[in-house]
């Protein structure tokens, strides 16, 4: 199973999710919250996190936000 969290906010699904040892996917749109998740999930599991996967997170979430400028 995979948890999705569309509006992940603070991070708060992630952080259950690691310690319920469940996998998941947050997006979250603003970049000040985006650097909250990051770093709260750092201090509990930094050894967990994929800079790569954090990158490519931040690359599709630009991609997505210059799609709805288009459409918006």
């Amino acid at each position: 199973d995979v948890i999705l969290d569309t509006f992940a906010g603070t991070g708060t699904v992630g952080h259950a999710c690691e310690l319920n040892n469940r996998k998941y996917i947050l997006f979250e749109k603003e970049e000040k919250y985006f650097d909250i998740i990051l770093s709260r999930l750092q201090k509990e599991y930094i050894q967990k996190i994929s800079y790569e996967n954090i990158y490519i997170n931040k690359q599709i979430l630009n991609f997505v936000d210059n799609l709805r400028k288009l459409f918006y």
